[in-house]
């Protein structure tokens, strides 16, 4: 009944349920966000970090940026 009345609630324009249940949604997802995008950059520097250095420098980074590569960008 309740998953009823909240896709209800929902179709009528709400995008999120009221109340702290909305509130709690919203803390999960930003968390979630902010989870997948330290999980991501990890990754991403231990898949550079696999790589020769002169595969590295195909990429135009060397072996000491790869961590403000992974973070900022090559910034050009």
């Amino acid at each position: 009944m309740l998953m009823q009345n909240y896709s209800v609630h929902r179709h009528m324009g709400a995008s999120e349920p009221s109340g702290n249940l909305g509130m709690l949604s919203r803390a999960a997802r930003v968390v979630t966000g902010r989870l997948t995008g330290i999980w991501a950059r990890h990754r991403d520097e231990q898949l550079l970090q696999t790589l020769s250095d002169h595969q590295l420098r195909d990429l135009g980074i060397g072996r000491g940026d790869i961590g403000r590569v992974v973070r900022h960008g090559r910034g050009w």
